[in-house]
């Protein structure tokens, strides 16, 4: 009778973790600080990539430091003022932004192999040039 109950004991153990949802199967979430990145150039910490309604980023956050293509894709007609042209300013922590695109109030566009962590999208209001939401993308701060 003991042999049966030691053969099924690993999948009892099994089943039982199972059911354990979050740290409590894993133990605690590891901080960015816990898990420092290996690849050249990183930091300890991570860029957040903070909610946007008008502007988004596919990928918004990247996995490491190597320049990469994205895709923006905005939408300013929930804005709740009227706009008719936004343009799309980008930059980075250590350039002014300039010109990427500009153009109806809803519109996509695929950037150049030239977008890392840290990277900053601005839409604005051609009119105004008031900023209507600014896009950070996520990932590992980059030196």
């Amino acid at each position: 009778m003991t042999k049966p109950l030691f053969a099924a004991l690993p999948l009892l153990l099994a089943l039982a973790a199972c059911g354990k949802q979050g740290s409590e199967a894993t133990g605690p979430a590891p901080t960015p600080e816990a898990n420092p990145s290996s690849a050249k150039g990183v930091a300890d910490a991570r860029i957040v990539v903070p909610q946007t309604r008008f502007i988004h980023a596919q990928p918004a956050e990247l996995p490491n430091c190597d320049f990469t293509k994205v895709t923006l894709k905005w939408d300013a007609s929930g804005a709740g003022i009227p706009i008719a042209v936004v343009e799309i300013h980008a930059g980075d922590a250590t350039s002014t932004p300039g010109l990427f695109a500009a153009g109806g109030i809803a519109g996509e566009k695929e950037t150049g192999p030239w977008v890392r962590p840290g990277s900053t999208f601005s839409l604005r209001d051609k009119a105004t040039g008031n900023e209507l939401e600014k896009l950070v993308i996520g990932g590992p701060r980059c030196s």
